[in-house]
């Protein structure tokens, strides 16, 4: 048709462009070609004003569009860099009447990022830490509206969160949550949220219960589909619940962004708590391809006593011992029930690994003591402590390897085959040196014995 033309211009691993010129009124009365290019540039009209300028998408990639009206200069079109949700993206263009050249690159997978916070315990253990807290609130400010914020969280008494997450669903963010207590702050966000946006599993007696245990939903965790710095796929792992004492005792919590692997398990992991169908055996793990893995529980099927099936035992049993290994354990809950872990660990130190541990003595049995302290292991009292985690550092095939595994799930029976729980593993030097540095800060704490 007389001025229209779409006109391949140059074609490289990354890029095209292509000559659209966009004339008021004019409609197209056949298909425009489409250029064979990966990435490709495809264009028709949207209506008398508009025209849609289309390409098949990577999952997880982003897009920098560009527009010139001479291939002299170029500026991003509104907009760029595009982060498609699904594998057909395509933006949507004013009627001008001149020419443009276009150019579509793209720019791979935005990097994954990890941080990890902590709340610290003053020096008389009544000092207030509200690192997490404000973490999340600033996440909750810079979450995109329109999109959808879900969490999972065990205890909630503090109204600061509930309104936090309120004033995000006022500015157009939607908020989904599971929530496994009842307190006035959860009332506050039935009351705040639109009807059905915070569910409560049922358990005994008509109090919150787990979804798929029959006990506790004990996790916490978040995920922000987009951010206005644009980050995606973002996922908040937590030991901390939202409670008065909490911000009072040793909790972590880990940010990763980007890892869209991680993200959608997790999503599935929400999805399924949300029709709340129980299965005692609903363990399962999926791992992402740059080694971070996360263990969905319950796993009624376990024994922490023997130790068959239980995943803290076997990643034990997998524990390379070598020069300069370690492990160190910071552990809020740690039960009879889970003896052979601490069995395990006796072997290791044994076998001439470094282990020492850190419990919260109220919440320790007295079998799990005898273990650790008869087989040699420094055992540190710590009753602040609130943080579930492990850290070894070993050496397989002589290559020195650190891991974290953190996360909801303490070592006891409930938390292997009744709770709904989450344990995340994560392999970064830099996370883990800042595990480490926060597991000594413990240690050596004036609240330590």
């Amino acid at each position: 048709m007389p001025g229209i033309e779409v006109t391949k211009r140059d074609k490289t691993r990354n890029s095209i462009w292509c000559l659209a010129p966009a004339i008021l009124g004019v409609m197209l009365a056949a298909p425009v070609p489409q250029i064979s290019a990966r990435p490709h540039l495809s264009i028709e009209p949207a209506g008398a004003q508009e025209w849609r300028l289309g390409w098949e998408a990577t999952p997880g990639h982003r897009y920098e569009l560009w527009h010139s009206p001479d291939l002299g200069a170029w500026e991003p079109v509104e907009g760029s860099p595009f982060r498609p949700a699904t594998a057909v993206a395509e933006v949507l263009l004013p009627s001008t009447g001149n020419r443009s050249f276009y150019r579509l690159v793209d720019l791979g997978a935005a990097p994954i990022t990890r941080e990890v916070f902590f709340s610290n315990p003053g020096p008389t253990g009544n000092e207030i830490d509200l690192t997490l807290e404000d973490k999340i609130i600033e996440l909750l400010e810079a979450a995109e509206p329109g999109s959808t914020v879900r969490g999972a969280l065990y205890t909630w008494s503090r109204t600061r969160m509930s309104n936090a997450f309120i004033a995000a669903h006022q500015r157009g963010v939607e908020i989904r949550l599971i929530v496994g207590s009842d307190f006035q702050a959860v009332d506050l966000l039935i009351a705040g949220l639109p009807p059905g946006n915070v569910l409560k599993c049922p358990g005994p007696l008509g109090l919150a219960g787990g979804c798929h245990g029959d006990r506790i939903n004990h996790n916490k965790f978040f995920l922000f589909p987009l951010l206005a710095d644009g980050s995606e796929e973002v996922v908040v792992q937590s030991s901390a619940n939202f409670t008065n004492p909490q911000i009072r005792n040793n909790n972590n919590m880990v940010v990763i962004r980007g890892d869209g692997q991680l993200y959608q398990a997790y999503l599935k992991y929400w999805q399924d708590l949300s029709r709340q169908f129980t299965d005692l055996n609903y363990y399962r793990t999926v791992s992402t391809d740059d080694g971070t893995k996360v263990y969905f529980f319950p796993r009624n099927e376990a024994s922490g006593t023997t130790g068959a099936g239980d995943p803290i035992v076997e990643l034990l049993d997998g524990f390379a011992v070598g020069p300069g290994s370690s492990i160190r354990i910071a552990m809020a809950f740690w039960s009879n029930a889970r003896t052979e872990i601490a069995r395990r660990l006796v072997s290791l130190r044994a076998a001439g690994c470094d282990v020492a541990v850190i419990v919260n003595p109220s919440n320790t049995g007295g079998d799990i003591f005898n273990i650790l302290e008869n087989g040699g292991i420094p055992v540190t009292r710590f009753a602040p402590v609130h943080s579930k985690y492990l850290l070894l550092n070993d050496l397989p095939n002589r290559q020195r390897r650190r891991l974290v595994y953190t996360g909801s799930h303490n070592y006891t029976g409930p938390a292997l085959r009744q709770n709904d729980e989450t344990l995340l593993r994560i392999v970064d030097e830099v996370l883990y040196e800042a595990f480490l540095e926060d597991w000594q800060r413990m240690r050596e704490h004036p609240l330590a014995n």
